[in-house]
């Protein structure tokens, strides 16, 4: 090893600069700010300057020339030696400035990961929440008598256990992305929970005394948490329920439904008994009388005029439409039932220069109830919560569009994402609007 500090020429400039042991690896400045390395020479005389990190032969030899032949002269005719230029002055940068700014950027880009993107990574409960637009908490405690418990008789009968056939997937196209990993649902018994807890109660004025009461007066208990995504308002959901009276007759053997949660698609006990549970979760829910008398429940014609009991599994959880508001609006917020007359485009996403539908190609704005399911699910689901006069840009995934299937004989490739832009130019309760047209 050479003694150090060393003064080593510049292969720029050729002026001197003076290097310290700290300075061996690393960049080195010179005292225009240009970088060069100081490498160890393969001849034995010590180091030379070399642009680049390694070094070569060809600039090993162009250093000794222009050591040879001294450092110039800060000017023509001038015999003074040039200024040393310190490599380790003010001009040499701290990185430590950087890499905690790099730090910083790195956890901020995590916290909006988890705040967007998986929300179920959050601290909070495997709750149901009441079917709003910004559903609440319901209350953790234990239950109390109220008007709802005056359709539950005082001993049901106990409720045979019902074996589901595990079938393999619906015959027709699968639109699970190919980057979401399938679910390991536990085996599913439903009426099995039921019965153990009503033959415990046998006697009691309440045989459901052990569920939790939600806000609105739905009863619950979750049987199984699960451990996937949490469903939250805008999800996309596939459940899997059975259904009984009360006097433990079957209604629904084995059904499954895909919905958007709190769009009005299904019945409120459905999505108010969904909120907040994760995939894979098993839960029974308490429907009172006059609790869920909008929305479609697959397996029934009509809704039992009296409480019922609902064994639910949530199999998945996906995430639903993202949508930007590009003009606000005022006055009249659109929620499901309503009736909305609009204008818009929509596209390919990346292609918005050659839209595959409009209004206007259609002779003018759209006529649609909202929770109808006469348009696309996506659309549906963008359109909840938006105001009159109001401007929105949504974004689709495809299992809420058009699927593997595509559209439009190719104007819509199979398993695209797609976006609308919408424009909301009236908003109708349903009392009050004509029937819709497509």
């Amino acid at each position: 090893m050479i003694p150090m500090p060393v003064t080593i020429l510049s292969p720029y400039s050729g002026q001197p600069v003076k290097v310290r042991d700290q300075d061996v690896g690393r960049a080195i400045r010179d005292e225009q700010k240009r970088i060069f390395y100081m490498v160890e020479g393969d001849d034995g005389q010590g180091y030379y300057a070399s642009k680049t990190r390694q070094g070569s032969e060809t600039d090993q030899h162009r250093y000794r020339e222009l050591a040879s032949n001294g450092p110039p002269a800060q000017s023509q005719g001038q015999a003074e030696q040039p200024a040393v230029h310190d490599a380790t002055g003010r001009t040499r940068r701290n990185p430590v400035g950087l890499i905690m700014l790099v730090l910083v950027l790195l956890a901020m880009i995590g916290a909006a990961y988890v705040y967007f993107v998986r929300p179920d990574l959050l601290p909070g409960g495997d709750q149901p929440q009441p079917a709003t637009h910004q559903p609440a908490e319901p209350t953790q405690t234990e239950p109390t008598p109220s008007n709802d418990t005056t359709h539950v008789p005082a001993s049901p009968d106990v409720r045979p256990p019902t074996t589901i056939r595990v079938s393999s997937p619906p015959t027709g196209h699968d639109d699970t992305p190919d980057d979401v990993e399938p679910l390991a649902v536990p085996t599913w018994h439903p009426g099995s929970q039921t019965a153990t807890a009503t033959s415990s109660a046998r006697g009691s004025d309440d045989p459901f005394r052990d569920f939790h009461i939600s806000e609105t007066g739905l009863r619950y208990k979750t049987h199984q948490p699960g451990e996937g995504a949490r469903a939250v308002a805008g999800s996309f959901v596939e459940v899997r329920y059975a259904v009984y009276s009360l006097d433990g007759q079957a209604l629904v053997d084995d059904a499954r439904q895909t919905f958007v949660l709190m769009t009005g698609q299904a019945i409120r006990a459905l999505e108010e008994g969904l909120a907040g549970m994760r995939a894979g979760g098993q839960r029974e829910l308490l429907v009172p009388r006059g609790h869920s008398d909008q929305g479609s429940l697959p397996g029934l014609d009509r809704l039992p005029n009296a409480a019922f009991v609902i064994d639910l599994q949530l199999i998945s959880v996906r995430s639903g439409v993202t949508h930007i508001v590009e003009q606000a609006g005022q006055g009249e917020i659109a929620s499901p039932g309503d009736v909305l007359e609009l204008r818009y485009q929509a596209w390919v996403a990346g292609d918005d220069q050659q839209p595959f539908d409009s209004s206007d190609q259609r002779g003018g704005p759209m006529r649609l109830t909202l929770g109808r399911g006469t348009v696309i699910a996506g659309l549906e689901a963008g359109l909840i919560g938006i105001q009159l006069g109001e401007t929105r840009l949504l974004t689709i995934p495809p299992y809420m569009a058009y699927g593997s299937h595509g559209f439009g004989g190719g104007l819509v490739p199979p398993d695209a994402m797609i976006n609308y832009r919408v424009s909301v130019e009236s908003i109708q309760p349903p009392s009050q609007s004509p029937d819709d047209r497509s």
